[in-house]
């Protein structure tokens, strides 16, 4: 084969994987295109509809976990249930308008608590009197900079904490709903804390 010969099909080759490697970096282009704007479908958390059973059944089996009353609009989006003499519960909720609401139960201190389930710098605010349910008292309350507040009951078997993203007036109202029993039976509402006497 001749020099020219040669050097033609060199040229044409290489023109070939030029032209090829232009055409993938057209097709990259075009999917990432693609990709960048189009309508990715809206997945909506899914509500568990047994876990009022699963709550009562725990209840009546003698573990006083603090059930709330769950408006009719909300989900009930995961719950978890540790049993023990100090149950461990949590139950996450989304309110009507998708702000998250929760209700954990758990023999740690307030302090931990607070700092894992709020904000480790959260401030405390003015208590709130809870006057429904089964834990009707003084609760303490707690905000972060984010906008999250808490409500907080403490005694000697634990910490019940309702917190969350939703409107204060919409987590107090929860805290008011909570039981430890089932409906129509004895509450199961632990011991207050004991007073440390003064000095």
């Amino acid at each position: 084969m001749s020099n020219k010969s040669r050097s033609g099909y060199e040229s044409s080759f290489g023109g070939l994987i030029g032209a090829m490697i232009v055409m993938v970096a057209l097709v990259l282009v075009f999917v990432g295109y693609r990709e960048l704007f189009r309508e990715v479908p809206e997945t909506k958390p899914q509500h568990i509809e047994n876990w009022r059973e699963l709550a009562d059944a725990s209840q009546a089996e003698g573990h006083p976990i603090a059930v709330p009353e769950v408006p009719e609009e909300w989900l009930v989006t995961n719950i978890r249930f540790v049993p023990s003499l100090s149950p461990t519960w949590d139950i996450a909720m989304l309110t009507g308008d998708d702000k998250f609401a929760g209700v954990f139960q758990t023999d740690d201190r307030l302090d931990n608590v607070i700092e894992e389930r709020v904000d480790k710098n959260a401030q405390e605010g003015e208590p709130f009197t809870v006057t429904g349910g089964d834990l009707a008292g003084e609760w303490r309350t707690f905000t972060d900079k984010g906008g999250d507040y808490a409500l907080a009951h403490e005694d000697r078997s634990g910490v019940v904490l309702v917190f969350g993203s939703a409107d204060e007036k919409e987590l107090q109202d929860l805290a008011n709903t909570l039981r430890t029993a089932p409906e129509g039976a004895t509450s199961q509402s632990p011991a207050p804390a004991e007073e440390t006497p003064a000095p």
